[in-house]
């Protein structure tokens, strides 16, 4: 079982290795023209077609205008809260909301490290082979699966109760500003 390991390792590491020289060399003479001097002399750049990008759309509609709801580095719904400012009610759900975006940042790292231990597990079974061996790849399996599995069925969760908080801001800024209220615009790309 040792030896099936590192030669897949082995296999691996050079497949990884010739793909990188590959795309070295091919990123070298990648539109190139050559001078008469044996110069290479980029090509001219071309129009760019961005991709649409899979995400969502977040925006509020406040007097007649569309705003952004983030701030630039994060989905927080930071853009709401000089508007809301004045009801403390509609803050106090603001800040919950976005205390609960790093709760689902906090449980992320959380799975990634349960998935490393899962791994670990894994690799144990091939490297030791006698009985604290399997004591310990089980106790690392089992383990990394239980925290990887809770950690995602918590996030799933937060995600879905986080909308919540949000939407009991606007209410609550709504439900005192007749005159001036604020619409959510959100728009998903994704179904869950």
């Amino acid at each position: 079982m040792r030896n099936a390991f590192w030669t897949i390792l082995r296999v691996t590491i050079f497949v990884f290795f010739c793909n990188l020289s590959f795309l070295s060399y091919a990123n070298s003479n990648a539109d190139c023209t050559f001078n008469t001097d044996q110069t290479c002399t980029p090509s001219q750049l071309g129009v760019h077609n961005p991709q649409k990008a899979f995400g969502c759309k977040r925006a509020f509609l406040y007097q007649n205008q569309l705003y952004p709801l983030d701030s630039k580095h994060q989905n927080d719904a930071e853009k709401l809260r000089p508007i809301i400012s004045s009801m403390p009610t509609a803050i106090e759900q603001l800040n919950s909301y976005q205390n609960n975006q790093l709760r689902v940042k906090n449980a992320t790292y959380l799975g990634s490290i349960g998935i490393g231990l899962t791994l670990a597990g894994l690799l144990t079974q091939t490297i030791l082979s006698n009985s604290t061996g399997d004591s310990i790849q089980k106790a690392t399996l089992y383990g990394g699966l239980g925290l990887a599995l809770g950690s995602t069925a918590y996030s799933i969760y937060i995600i879905k109760t986080n909308d919540s908080f949000l939407n009991r801001a606007v209410d609550n800024f709504n439900s005192n500003n007749q005159n001036n209220t604020i619409e959510l615009r959100i728009k998903t790309e994704a179904w869950f």
